[in-house]
């Protein structure tokens, strides 16, 4: 269905409507498609089509791209289909034959096709056939237009200008009848693609007839191309027109427009020619990423200007006369649509905001309410009607205001002023950071507050005292003057805080937060602002000796309106030394140590360890712990005794010297110093049970700066019974004699206890392996003994014969005891000889024999035996060295006798004599027996040896051994 269209109000929307309009002039939704062949053409009334091909995919974009964008401002809706018949058809021919039919079609074109041409919509009138034959109305056609990129000659003054035409529209530069009405060419200065891609006027006087030789475009229908579309079809203020909450933006880089930050395509080159509609909701131009000097006007029908410059960054360049004559540069950047044609008094598709950039901007807004914000740069802002607000990033504080001809100024006072100076005129509220003003409260000026001439004001940290509950105060007064009849308040807030070592703990930066307080203790136009600060001195005890901790206090006073001065005030305190602490509760200070019990000269180590937990309040502070040795103590005692002074200077040293001490990984102004006492358990074999010995250290934390802590570790070393060591005993007497031994020279005499104090307590608890056989004889091969509880003892020869080549010997054993359950055993051996042998022992010692027979008992250990001429008997020890020297010697040896060298061994006439119970047999003797360089060796099986110098076990037999 076509209609007649008849003139509106209007020359810009008359100079391009062709004077019928698809359906009844209200919504519609028009199909398109983009045939595959000529058929569905010339099978229903075209004549011939030649060179026919169908659009290609950029073709095809180009036209979705150009009908979306019909679509988002009027009540026109597109539906693309692959169908016969569309109401829109694209296609590309070098040559359409329409018809000869002068009755269905005026337009009978039969020459080759220009560079693109289409079929508007029309009925006959007054006898005269339409302009194009129904079949081919809404057809358009294209030679050439390969590549109709956004913003380019062939996608503006082709597809939008062909289709424009399908949707009823004529050209803008001529003069047109139809249907009985004349439509007007656009106004001489709207004449331009500025306002309209269906005029062939690049700009305003260009002469329609020379051609096209701009290298921009416009990328979206005109506001006169809107305007018209909107009075043909309705105007679009659905959600395809962004009736929401909107924002606009645009690229400096490639010129492309955003809606929400969604990119519509970018222009073929970065230019911004382009009207916008809006469908409702709150919308805004932002420019806020701009840096050049911008013009937003958000009248209807009015420009952006994105450089005001001669630069003209941006700015589509329209092309010349093509006779030599100066570029035409569009005179904006962003046309916003005119209002709806068909309710020109509604402000829906109005914009309500916008934002400037950082150059020197000039806003200006529309008859609604607009919110404008200037952004950097010395900007010019007017509201023009409506109730409109300007915003700045900062508090009101922050800004100085003046009344300049009715325009307020506004200039940003802070550093670097980022909001700039700007002019305001016609605005009602200026919104800053902390409220909103009306233009008789922004006007109004904020106090004057004096500077404090006292900063910084000095505090030092008390000396010698952590944690320390006092307050560290310091206060002082800002006179200020403001407008008579302002009412003030005074507030503080911490600006910063610097520790000239580090950064503040986070306790302390809390507590300075609300250290200072301010009032107003007068108010009037010239009033004073008291302040106070006042901080526990325990938040400063991590400043060591030294370092300085500045707080700078924003001190404000506001005036009813919220306009405010502010001034810093310094603090300043200097740190003192604190003392090292110990952490008793962390600490293991004291620890015992328990001497293996019956154990004598064990090599076990005996440990004990603890920890020493310290913190320094001063943070940097790197305590250091030694141990104070000129300090140290040792005493000794048990429950009614002090033995300390028995103590030997090496014991001394090995007590104290068994405490280490080492600071943990990590340590800091707090940290962990671990101690360990280590000593060989041998070390405490003097210690008797019911005795400690018990050391204190000092350690000294030190934190060099003069401040030290000692505490002391505190080692107990506990006694434990170690058993007696029996040694055994050796005498000798001529048979029927008798032998007395006091106590002093008795079996005790020789024994002793490493519990030094048990030395003078020890006693014989049994004889033979009993305890009745203590003080009661006992008898022998050849005597009988008695021994008494304090070692002495009686031992008294029989008469009888001795055996002739035996050496006769009573061996009795004996067990002392310590009285603590302690004991050892050994024996009491007796030689007994014939009468007229002389006896002597020895240790380590020379014995002599003489010319007739002797007994030489060197079994205490490490004499020289020289037995001389007579038969004599030697008895080894450990370390001993015999010589029977002439006449048959016996060489004697009883369990443990050590190591023995005979020096004159002569075979077949002296004899050794072993205790039967080191070896079996003589055999046994000589199994046990290799040659050395220093002689034949004989060793038993604990070890012991007797070298015989100058033998060879090939020289000794089985007649030269006796056991007995």
């Amino acid at each position: 269905m076509t209609q007649i269209v008849n003139l509106s109000g209007s020359q810009d929307i008359n100079g391009i409507l062709w004077g019928w309009v698809w359906g009844d002039g209200g919504p519609e939704n028009l199909t398109f498609s983009f045939p595959t062949g000529t058929a569905e053409y010339t099978d229903n009334g075209y004549t011939s089509i030649t060179n026919f091909s169908s659009f290609n995919a950029m073709q095809q974009t180009a036209v979705r791209t150009a009908l979306a964008n019909v679509a988002s401002f009027s009540n026109l809706t597109f539906t693309e289909t692959t169908a016969t018949f569309a109401v829109l058809r694209y296609a590309d021919a070098t040559s359409i034959f329409y018809t000869t039919d002068t009755s269905v079609a005026t337009h009978t074109k039969t020459d080759p096709l220009g560079t693109a041409e289409a079929n508007p919509p029309e009925l006959g009138f007054g006898g005269t056939a339409p302009f194009s034959a129904p079949y081919a109305q809404g057809d358009s056609w294209y030679n050439g237009y390969l590549s109709p990129l956004l913003g380019s000659f062939q996608y503006a003054a082709g597809i939008m200008h062909e289709t424009g035409h399908n949707l009823g529209l004529k050209h803008g530069h001529v003069t047109q009848d139809g249907h009985g009405i004349t439509f007007p060419m656009l106004p001489a200065d709207h004449n331009s693609y500025e306002y309209s891609v269906m005029t062939y006027s690049q700009f305003p006087g260009d002469n329609a007839t020379n051609g096209d030789n701009a290298p921009d475009h416009p990328t979206t229908y005109m506001q006169n191309d809107i305007a018209a579309l909107q009075y043909l079809y309705g105007a679009n203020y659905g959600a395809s027109a962004h009736n929401g909450n909107t924002t606009y933006t645009w690229s400096t880089a490639t010129g492309q427009w955003f809606i929400d930050g969604v990119g519509q395509g970018a222009p073929q080159t970065n230019f911004v020619l382009m009207t916008l509609w809006d469908g409702g909701g709150i919308d805004t131009y932002d420019f806020s990423n701009y840096t050049t000097n911008l013009s937003v006007d958000l009248a209807p029908g009015a420009w952006t200007i994105l450089d005001t410059s001669s630069a003209h960054l941006q700015r589509a360049d329209l092309g010349n006369n093509g006779a030599g004559g100066a570029e035409y540069f569009a005179r904006g950047n962003i046309a916003n649509a005119l209002a709806d044609p068909n309710n020109p008094t509604e402000t829906t598709s109005l914009i309500e905001n916008a934002v400037g950039g950082s150059g020197a901007d000039t806003l200006l807004g529309n008859a609604i309410d607009n919110t404008l914000t200037g952004g950097g740069g010395d900007d010019t802002i007017d509201g023009r009607g409506g109730d409109d607000t300007v915003v700045y990033s900062g508090a009101r504080s922050q800004y100085a205001t003046s009344d300049v001809s009715g325009s307020v100024r506004i200039e940003d006072q802070r550093f670097g002023t980022p909001d700039g100076t700007d002019t305001v005129s016609n605005v009602e509220f200026f919104r800053f950071a902390n409220r909103t003003y009306t233009r008789s409260e922004v006007l109004n000026q904020p106090p004057v507050l004096s500077p404090d001439s006292g900063s910084p004001h000095a505090l030092t940290e008390r000396l010698a005292s952590t944690n320390s509950g006092s307050a560290d105060a310091v206060s002082g007064t800002l006179p200020f003057t403001d407008d008579g009849g302002d009412t003030h308040t005074a507030s503080t807030l911490l600006s910063t805080a610097i520790w000239s070592a580090g950064a503040i703990p986070g306790s302390t930066s809390a507590a300075l937060a609300s250290a200072m307080s301010a009032s107003i203790s007068v108010d009037s136009a010239a009033g004073l602002l008291a302040w106070q600060f006042s901080l526990t001195d325990r938040h400063v005890d991590f400043l060591a000796v030294g370092e300085t901790l500045q707080a700078i206090y924003d001190v404000t006073i506001a005036d009813q309106l919220g306009n405010s001065a502010t001034r810093p005030v310094t603090i300043a305190f200097t740190g003192t030394n604190d003392a090292p602490a110990v952490d008793s509760g962390s600490s293991v200070l004291a620890k015992s140590i328990n001497e293996l019990p019956l154990v004598t000269g064990s090599p076990a180590t005996d440990s004990a360890s603890g920890v020493i937990a310290f913190s320094d309040a001063d943070l940097n502070d790197r305590p250091t712990a030694t141990v104070d040795t000129s300090q140290q103590t040792v005493s000794w005692q048990d429950a009614t005794h002090d033995y300390s002074a028995e103590l030997t200077t090496a014991q001394m040293a090995t007590l104290l010297h068994a405490l280490q001490i080492a600071a943990e990984a990590g340590n800091t102004n707090s940290g962990k110093i671990d101690w360990s006492y280590n000593i060989f358990d041998s070390e405490l074999d003097f210690l008797a049970v019911g005795e400690s010995i018990t050391v204190t250290s000092p350690v000294i934390i030190d934190d060099h700066h003069g401040a030290t802590v000692d505490p002391k570790v505190v080692v107990t070393l506990n006694g434990a019974n170690d058993a007696p060591i029996a040694v055994a005993d050796s005498n000798g007497t001529a048979k029927s004699k008798t032998v007395a031994v006091s106590a002093s020279a008795g079996v005790l005499g020789n024994d002793s206890d490493p519990d030094v104090h048990d030395q003078d307590d020890l006693f014989v608890s049994q004889v033979n392996g009993a305890l009745g056989n203590v003080g009661h004889t006992v008898k022998g091969s050849y005597g009988s003994l008695t021994m008494n509880a304090d070692g002495s003892y009686v031992y008294a020869a029989n008469k009888g014969a001795l055996p002739a080549k035996i050496v006769a010997q009573d061996t009795f054993a004996y067990t002392v005891a310590d009285g603590h359950g302690g004991t050892d055993t050994s024996t009491l051996s007796i030689v007994v000889f014939n009468p007229g042998v002389s006896y002597q022992a020895g240790i380590n010692t020379t014995l002599n024999g003489g010319n007739g027979p002797d007994v030489l008992d060197g079994s205490a250990g490490h004499d020289i035996l020289l037995g001389g001429n007579g038969p004599d008997v030697l008895i080894g020890g450990d370390g001993d060295t015999l010589t029977g020297g002439n006449g048959p010697d016996t060489f004697l040896f009883r369990p443990n006798f050590g190591a023995n060298t005979i020096t004159d061994f002569n075979t077949n006439i002296d004899a050794i004599q072993f205790d039967r119970s080191l070896f079996t047999s003589a055999t046994d003797i000589l199994n046990h027996t290799t040659d050395t360089t220093g002689g034949a060796v004989i060793t038993d099986a604990t070890g012991d040896t007797v070298t015989l110098v100058g033998v060879t076990l090939a020289q000794l037999h089985a007649i030269d051994f006796f056991l007995a």
